[in-house]
């Protein structure tokens, strides 16, 4: 592949086009900072492949170099993103479900990790946990959703909890870009970080001893516990892993990984399959 044309300042030259949309969704951004909340959202923005071209910057590269030129002059995130007053969660997740034909159903495939220890990541948890604001006398009729975090897990030995946004590479499903996990994850920690995280601590203690009172879990440290974010892509053998990971790409996307590197965000791989072995939840 050519390496992309760039002035030595890391500034693209680049044509029209997409590059304009997104020129134009940043113009916005400056003057209402809370579209941040939202971005992961414009699929046709932030989860695209390409330019054909290659005298220009992938898409999703220059989106990430003018993300972080925003993020050193402020923290967009912090900024832009409202204060959410969740503070309970579902805790009756057992992660049983029928099989289903639909491989690429990504809330199914979250239900089979259920229990599971994944490497660097530790045991999950739980999964499809709403982000969604109690009802209260100002809202009773339309509290605002947020979304689902994926995954939940705990290493133990690092005393870590992860939030995990999952991703499924496979031949027939669309594809979706290592940027817009991203940004999904990123915004999620930061409703999560905002209103509830010591609640959040609390739900992870509960969930712990729930179902692992005589495991090794039960030796995580609640005061201490840190929340790291990630993106967990699994992957079939026809698709193999994203674009951006790929080696042939080595160097394209310099400014995602610096991103990502920003952000603290850690991408993880894992090869699909379906069904995944159940096990014990002792």
């Amino acid at each position: 592949m050519s390496k992309k044309t760039s002035t030595s300042k890391n500034n693209y030259k680049m044509s029209g086009g997409k590059y304009s949309d997104i020129d134009n969704y940043f113009a916005r951004l400056k003057e209402n900072p809370e579209l941040i909340q939202t971005f992961y959202r414009r699929e046709e923005l932030v989860n695209i492949s390409g330019p054909r071209s290659t005298e220009e910057p992938y898409y999703s590269d220059y989106i990430a170099q003018k993300l972080l030129t925003k993020l050193k002059m402020k923290n967009l995130f912090e900024y832009g993103i409202n204060k959410s007053r969740r503070g309970d969660y579902l805790t009756d997740h057992d992660g049983v479900t029928e099989e289903y034909n639909d491989r690429s159903s990504e809330k199914i495939f979250a239900k089979s990790l259920f229990g599971n220890s994944l490497d660097n990541l530790g045991r999950i948890l739980d999964y499809e946990m709403p982000l969604t604001e109690r009802k209260r006398k100002d809202n009773v009729d339309k509290p605002k959703q947020y979304g689902d975090i994926d995954l939940i897990s705990v290493n133990v030995d690092t005393n870590t909890a992860y939030i995990i946004e999952l991703k499924m590479n496979l031949a027939e499903k669309k594809q979706e870009t290592v940027l817009r996990a991203a940004l999904e994850i990123e915004t999620y920690y930061h409703i999560l970080e905002r209103g509830i995280q010591n609640r959040f601590k609390e739900f992870i203690q509960s969930k712990i001893d729930e179902r692992y009172n005589n495991h090794t879990l039960s030796g995580v440290n609640l005061d201490k516990l840190k929340i790291r974010k990630a993106v967990l892509f699994a992957c079939d053998k026809e698709s193999g892993l994203p674009q951006e990971l790929r080696e042939e790409n080595a160097g394209q996307y310099q400014n995602l990984k610096k991103l990502l590197a920003h952000l603290g965000i850690n991408v993880y791989i894992m090869p699909y399959r379906y069904p995944v072995q159940r096990i014990s939840l002792a």
